[in-house]
Protein backbone atom coordinates (compact mmCIF):
# COMPACT_ATOMS: atom_id res chain seq x y z
CA UNK A 1 0.00 0.00 0.00
CA UNK A 2 2.28 2.64 0.96
CA UNK A 3 5.34 1.75 -2.06
CA UNK A 4 2.47 2.82 -3.97
CA UNK A 5 1.68 6.01 -2.85
CA UNK A 6 3.58 8.29 -4.36
CA UNK A 7 3.08 7.08 -7.94
CA UNK A 8 0.51 9.52 -9.91
CA UNK A 9 -3.02 7.70 -9.23
CA UNK A 10 -3.43 8.51 -12.82
CA UNK A 11 -0.81 5.52 -13.86
CA UNK A 12 -1.94 3.58 -11.20
CA UNK A 13 -5.60 2.39 -12.78
CA UNK A 14 -7.73 4.44 -10.91
CA UNK A 15 -11.82 3.16 -11.15
CA UNK A 16 -12.68 7.02 -12.88
CA UNK A 17 -10.56 8.31 -16.20
CA UNK A 18 -9.74 11.41 -16.24
CA UNK A 19 -9.08 14.33 -13.91
CA UNK A 20 -5.05 13.30 -13.84
CA UNK A 21 -3.82 16.87 -13.26
CA UNK A 22 -3.28 18.01 -9.84
CA UNK A 23 -5.38 21.28 -10.94
CA UNK A 24 -8.11 19.17 -10.37
CA UNK A 25 -7.53 18.27 -6.95
CA UNK A 26 -9.48 21.13 -5.22
CA UNK A 27 -12.17 20.22 -7.32
CA UNK A 28 -12.18 16.37 -6.17
CA UNK A 29 -11.22 16.67 -2.79
CA UNK A 30 -13.72 19.19 -1.87
CA UNK A 31 -16.29 17.41 -3.82
CA UNK A 32 -15.41 14.20 -1.99
CA UNK A 33 -15.58 12.45 -6.08
CA UNK A 34 -14.42 8.87 -5.72
CA UNK A 35 -12.30 7.25 -7.91
CA UNK A 36 -9.65 9.93 -8.83
CA UNK A 37 -7.41 10.07 -6.28
CA UNK A 38 -6.62 7.07 -3.72
CA UNK A 39 -9.10 6.89 -1.00
CA UNK A 40 -5.99 7.24 1.34
CA UNK A 41 -5.52 11.11 0.23
CA UNK A 42 -9.05 12.08 1.38
CA UNK A 43 -8.36 10.40 4.73
CA UNK A 44 -5.23 12.77 5.05
CA UNK A 45 -6.92 15.98 4.02
CA UNK A 46 -10.05 15.57 5.48
CA UNK A 47 -9.68 13.25 8.83
CA UNK A 48 -12.59 11.74 9.47
CA UNK A 49 -14.02 10.87 12.97
CA UNK A 50 -15.39 7.32 11.23
CA UNK A 51 -14.72 5.45 8.19
CA UNK A 52 -16.39 2.70 6.68
CA UNK A 53 -15.04 0.36 3.78
CA UNK A 54 -15.41 -2.86 2.20
CA UNK A 55 -12.25 -4.63 0.79
CA UNK A 56 -11.72 -8.36 -0.50
CA UNK A 57 -14.07 -8.96 -2.96
CA UNK A 58 -12.84 -7.47 -6.05
CA UNK A 59 -9.52 -8.02 -5.19
CA UNK A 60 -10.42 -12.01 -5.78
CA UNK A 61 -13.08 -11.36 -8.55
CA UNK A 62 -15.87 -12.69 -7.05
CA UNK A 63 -18.17 -11.20 -9.17
CA UNK A 64 -16.55 -12.28 -11.58
CA UNK A 65 -16.38 -15.71 -10.45
CA UNK A 66 -20.02 -15.42 -9.88
CA UNK A 67 -20.95 -14.15 -12.95
CA UNK A 68 -18.62 -16.92 -14.57
CA UNK A 69 -20.92 -19.90 -12.90
CA UNK A 70 -24.46 -18.26 -13.61
CA UNK A 71 -23.81 -17.41 -17.20
CA UNK A 72 -21.74 -21.04 -18.17
CA UNK A 73 -23.78 -24.09 -18.91
CA UNK A 74 -21.64 -26.13 -17.34
CA UNK A 75 -20.31 -26.64 -13.58
CA UNK A 76 -17.72 -24.06 -12.95
CA UNK A 77 -14.84 -24.23 -10.33
CA UNK A 78 -15.60 -28.31 -10.47
CA UNK A 79 -11.77 -29.41 -9.63
CA UNK A 80 -10.13 -29.40 -6.61
CA UNK A 81 -7.48 -27.39 -7.43
CA UNK A 82 -10.10 -24.82 -9.17
CA UNK A 83 -11.70 -24.70 -5.65
CA UNK A 84 -8.07 -24.84 -3.57
CA UNK A 85 -6.90 -21.60 -6.58
CA UNK A 86 -9.56 -19.40 -5.42
CA UNK A 87 -8.98 -20.33 -1.67
CA UNK A 88 -5.36 -19.54 -2.02
CA UNK A 89 -6.37 -15.96 -3.37
CA UNK A 90 -8.58 -15.07 -0.14
CA UNK A 91 -5.77 -16.14 2.43
CA UNK A 92 -3.26 -14.19 -0.09
CA UNK A 93 -5.12 -10.67 0.43
CA UNK A 94 -4.73 -11.17 4.51
CA UNK A 95 -1.03 -9.21 5.07
CA UNK A 96 -1.94 -6.81 2.30
CA UNK A 97 -5.32 -6.11 4.25
CA UNK A 98 -3.69 -6.00 7.26
CA UNK A 99 -1.46 -3.48 5.85
CA UNK A 100 -4.16 -1.21 4.80
CA UNK A 101 -6.00 -0.94 7.46
CA UNK A 102 -3.01 -0.12 9.82
CA UNK A 103 -2.38 2.37 7.13
CA UNK A 104 -5.37 4.00 7.36
CA UNK A 105 -5.34 3.90 11.13
CA UNK A 106 -1.73 5.10 11.36
CA UNK A 107 -2.57 8.32 9.38
CA UNK A 108 -5.13 9.46 12.24
CA UNK A 109 -5.10 6.96 15.45
CA UNK A 110 -8.90 8.77 16.51
CA UNK A 111 -10.61 7.72 13.39
CA UNK A 112 -12.60 4.88 14.33
CA UNK A 113 -13.08 2.44 11.11
CA UNK A 114 -15.15 -0.39 10.42
CA UNK A 115 -14.56 -3.01 8.26
CA UNK A 116 -17.87 -4.56 6.50
CA UNK A 117 -18.10 -7.91 5.72
CA UNK A 118 -19.68 -9.40 3.12
CA UNK A 119 -23.32 -10.37 3.54
CA UNK A 120 -23.71 -14.08 1.58
CA UNK A 121 -26.05 -13.38 -1.01
CA UNK A 122 -27.17 -17.62 -2.37
CA UNK A 123 -28.85 -19.47 -0.80
CA UNK A 124 -27.34 -23.35 -0.61
CA UNK A 125 -30.30 -25.87 -0.96
CA UNK A 126 -32.15 -23.55 -1.90
CA UNK A 127 -34.66 -23.45 -5.70
CA UNK A 128 -32.91 -21.34 -8.17
CA UNK A 129 -35.83 -22.60 -10.70
CA UNK A 130 -34.92 -21.22 -14.38
CA UNK A 131 -34.01 -17.69 -13.34
CA UNK A 132 -30.50 -18.47 -12.22
CA UNK A 133 -28.40 -20.89 -13.34
CA UNK A 134 -26.56 -22.31 -10.33
CA UNK A 135 -25.93 -26.20 -9.13
CA UNK A 136 -26.36 -27.12 -5.33
CA UNK A 137 -22.15 -27.24 -5.67
CA UNK A 138 -21.85 -24.05 -7.16
CA UNK A 139 -24.27 -22.18 -4.36
CA UNK A 140 -22.59 -24.08 -1.80
CA UNK A 141 -18.55 -22.93 -2.90
CA UNK A 142 -20.24 -19.15 -3.76
CA UNK A 143 -21.20 -19.16 0.77
CA UNK A 144 -18.25 -21.13 1.31
CA UNK A 145 -16.26 -18.43 -0.96
CA UNK A 146 -17.82 -15.54 1.16
CA UNK A 147 -17.55 -17.58 4.78
CA UNK A 148 -13.95 -17.53 4.20
CA UNK A 149 -13.46 -13.86 2.66
CA UNK A 150 -15.24 -13.15 5.81
CA UNK A 151 -12.89 -14.95 8.57
CA UNK A 152 -10.16 -13.70 6.40
CA UNK A 153 -11.15 -9.94 6.89
CA UNK A 154 -12.15 -10.49 10.30
CA UNK A 155 -8.64 -11.93 11.30
CA UNK A 156 -6.90 -8.97 9.20
CA UNK A 157 -9.39 -6.28 11.33
CA UNK A 158 -8.67 -7.83 14.42
CA UNK A 159 -5.00 -8.19 13.79
CA UNK A 160 -4.85 -4.28 12.46
CA UNK A 161 -6.79 -3.12 15.47
CA UNK A 162 -9.97 -2.04 13.70
CA UNK A 163 -13.35 -2.85 14.15
CA UNK A 164 -15.59 -5.81 11.90
CA UNK A 165 -18.93 -5.47 10.71
CA UNK A 166 -20.28 -8.81 10.22
CA UNK A 167 -23.34 -8.13 7.55
CA UNK A 168 -23.63 -11.98 7.11
CA UNK A 169 -27.25 -12.40 7.26
CA UNK A 170 -28.20 -9.06 5.85
CA UNK A 171 -29.93 -10.34 2.23
CA UNK A 172 -31.79 -13.43 4.18
CA UNK A 173 -34.81 -13.99 3.36
CA UNK A 174 -33.78 -12.55 -0.17
CA UNK A 175 -30.63 -14.40 -1.31
CA UNK A 176 -30.02 -16.08 -4.71
CA UNK A 177 -32.33 -19.36 -4.88
CA UNK A 178 -34.06 -18.12 -1.45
Amino acid sequence: FESNRDLPYGEDDPQAKGMVESTYDQEIFDGFLPGYRRQHEFVEKNNPAVITLSVGGNDINFGKKLQYCILTQYSCYNAATDRQKIFKEIKGQYQRLVALYQSIKNTNPFTRIYVIGYPRIVKPGGDCANNVRLSAEELQLAEDIETDLNTMIKRASERAGVFYVDTTEAFSGVRLCE
